[in-house]
């Protein structure tokens, strides 16, 4: 599910995954189960338009935000919450 908000210069995004249990591999072993998880991400963007024309956009993430611990694929574990900073110049 993904929310995403405007207003002036600015916007927010919110995005929310769910994965239920599932198996690993096809043999369908209970010992190759994965857990069901969700993740959270934010993300932040201010757009500033300068007097020349010239565009500067900022945008800072937040991936994970809950810091759900979970593997995509068996014994290989996703990253923990974690941020990205992104500044832009449209020239």
């Amino acid at each position: 599910m993904i929310l995403d908000l405007g207003y002036d210069s600015y916007s927010l995004c919110t995005s929310f995954l769910y994965t239920g249990e599932r198996f690993a591999l096809l043999s369908n072993n209970a010992d190759d189960m994965l857990g069901d998880w969700y993740t959270v991400d934010l993300k932040l963007n201010k757009c500033f338009i300068l007097k020349n024309g010239n565009v500067i956009q900022t945008t800072i993430e937040c991936n994970n935000v809950t810091d759900s611990r979970h593997e995509v694929v068996k014994r290989y574990p996703m990253p923990g919450r974690n941020w990205k900073f992104t500044l832009k110049f449209e020239l």
